[in-house]
Formats: C-alpha cells, structure tokens, sequence
C-alpha cells in the first residue's frame, strides 16, 4: 500500500499546447504514476489537418465531456462519439482524435 493522493484541479495542471491538442496533465506532482491523468481539448478539425496518425507505448481511455470526438485507428472505421461516451484503446495503434461537426 503506497496511500498516495492527489487532488487534480485543472488550476494546478500542467499545460502543454499542441497544434492537434491542448493537454492538462493533472495531479502533477505525483511522481512514477501507474496511469497519467490528462484532460484534452481537441484543437485539429480533419484528418488532413491532423497529420499522420500517433503510435506510442500504453493504452488510453478516452471519454469525451463535451462536444463531439472523432476517433480515427489504424485497425478500426472512424467512430464519432458524442458526450458520455468512451473508447479504451491500445496506443501503440496509430491513432487520431478530430473535433467532430456539430
């Protein structure tokens, strides 16, 4: 048992910009985290704009909060999912994430 906590305040985050995304790296001060928290607003509007997919070690879980996501995988159809919904998916696919129309 390790009895670590961190309160993650978008406040406190750590921010780092990208052309495709803005990142909030919470709970920042926690060192040699099993998983990394990361909040993301989804700045690229296509795939033409995004680029070349991403390919990484990990797996993310992406949970849309507001809007509407597009997700774009080397292996899958494009799926869009709205508000309240998710996707898991293994990192080392190339993957994408595109501000949805509407």
């Amino acid at each position: 048992m390790t009895a670590r906590r961190s309160i993650g305040r978008i406040s406190d985050a750590i921010r780092v910009n990208t052309p495709n995304y803005d990142y909030y790296y919470l709970c920042p001060e926690l060192r040699r985290k099993r998983m990394i928290p990361v909040v993301t607003r989804v700045r690229a509007k296509s795939l033409e704009e995004f680029g070349a997919l991403v390919h990484h070690s990990g797996e993310e879980y992406i949970y849309v909060l507001e809007g509407r996501a597009e997700i774009h995988t080397e292996f899958y159809d494009p799926v869009v999912l709205e508000a309240g919904e998710s996707v898991y998916i293994d990192s080392s696919m190339g993957h994408a994430y595109v501000a949805a129309a509407g």
